[in-house]
């Protein structure tokens, strides 16, 4: 009878765990210096469990998407959420985002058959399509000024399909530090109340929550058109 060594198992996972953190901040490291407007977020695998708070926005999605989705990712960086995340529900996901690195290191590391990269800056030119089950707007909507932010909610509306959602998320700012911290950030929010009411105006049914995580608050989000 074959009995699993839980000693020899411990230490083999501790190990692990010491390694990928190891790896993970030597890599992040090198990512900070690059001073790149997105993340490769296989970093953040090497550093599960300490840092898990990225995963939610995956999974946020997941709770609203149905199978056979038609999805729109905008900003969508790496492509490591659609991928890794969304493909298994999705029918067609357009990924949109106006960096060509960002979407060079997509198409090379999270390619699928369902997935459509596009290069395009979404202040200028239009989507990809129309009749979205669902919007993906993750970590984004603050890097753009109201004004515009409050253009682009417009045009999300438009491209979605009645009953379709837009689903998202935003950092949670402490008014001592807002406007201190990402120089990329154009509209940050404090707390919830300022984005649900920011999103009404353009969204009449509107949902927001927030998580905690050490030296992370989010706010995230759900607006449906109805």
């Amino acid at each position: 009878m074959n009995i699993f060594n839980f000693k020899k198992a411990n230490s083999f996972f501790a190990q692990t765990r010491k390694k990928r953190a190891k790896w993970a901040k030597r890599l992040l490291e090198k990512w900070e210096k690059m001073h790149v407007s997105f993340f490769d977020h296989r970093i953040d695998e090497l550093n599960w469990p300490e840092n898990i708070f990225w995963i939610e926005r995956g999974a946020f999605a997941r709770l609203y998407m149905d199978k056979g989705a038609k999805i729109l990712d905008l900003c969508c960086g790496d492509g490591y959420f659609s991928e890794i995340f969304w493909v298994p529900a999705a029918s067609h996901i357009d990924a949109v985002d106006r960096n060509n690195k960002a979407l060079t290191l997509a198409k090379c590391e999270h390619p699928h058959l369902v997935i459509t990269h596009h290069k395009i800056d979404i202040l200028r030119e239009p989507f990809p399509d129309s009749g979205y089950d669902m919007v993906c707007f993750f970590e984004a909507i603050e890097h753009f000024s109201s004004q515009n932010a409050a253009g682009i909610l417009k045009e999300i509306k438009q491209s979605l399909k009645p009953g379709g959602v837009l689903v998202g998320s935003t950092p949670l700012i402490e008014p001592e530090m807002r406007g201190k911290g990402n120089f990329e950030h154009a509209n940050e929010f404090i707390e919830s109340h300022s984005l649900e009411t920011f999103l009404a105006e353009v969204f009449t049914d509107v949902e927001t929550f927030e998580t905690y995580h050490p030296n992370r608050k989010t706010i995230y989000f759900k607006c449906k058109k109805t």
